[in-house]
């Protein structure tokens, strides 16, 4: 095949820090537009849905082959808190937490994907973030491997719990080599 095909539509979750009630519905909509217009027109990753609550999103879109998880994510998080900072639509700095949820989501499954981000508001009426990242990881079958400077790492994620940032996770896939490579050096 002489050309590359790619198609994955992603189900990201990010917070904002310390879980702070900072995304108010004066200006929510805006902000998902900006996100989507930053996604679309600068990463070539097609958004399908974005949706939240005053501590996190979701967004669902098709990662683009230009660019990795980490770019992106590093790309919309720094320029989105830096857009919502310079339009002062909170009195206080804005600053989302460290890391965050990415999973693939097969083309049998968008549709429920898409409905359920689009729903988080009656959601997370009867659940908080927290319980559902909890969920996600009981779904996901994602279990505790190991414990290193109070991180736990579960499989290819990576999760910290401090009492100021509360639950982070980021994606780090070359993270369980080498933590395995340092354990058998007998490294702490």
């Amino acid at each position: 095949m002489s050309h590359s095909l790619i198609k994955i539509w992603i189900h990201a979750i990010f917070g904002t820090k310390a879980k702070s009630s900072l995304i108010k519905d004066t200006f929510e909509s805006q902000w998902h537009t900006h996100i989507k217009n930053k996604l679309e027109k600068e990463l070539d990753c097609k958004v399908r849905n974005i949706n939240g609550t005053e501590d996190h999103f979701h967004i669902l879109f098709l990662l683009s082959p230009n660019y990795s998880l980490k770019d992106i994510f590093q790309n919309i998080k720094g320029e989105s808190s830096h857009w919502v900072n310079q339009s002062n639509f909170i009195k206080y700095k804005f600053a989302w937490q460290i890391g965050y949820v990415a999973y693939s989501v097969g083309e049998s499954m968008v549709s429920k994907v898409d409905k359920y981000i689009g729903n988080q508001k009656e959601h997370h009426k009867k659940m908080s973030y927290k319980e559902e990242v909890d969920l996600f990881m009981k779904k996901y079958r994602l279990k505790i491997i190991n414990r290193w400077n109070g991180c736990y790492v579960w499989g290819h994620y990576f999760f910290t719990h401090s009492w100021n940032c509360g639950l982070h996770i980021l994606i780090f896939g070359f993270y369980q080599t080498w933590l395995k490579t340092r354990t058998m050096k007998g490294s702490s």
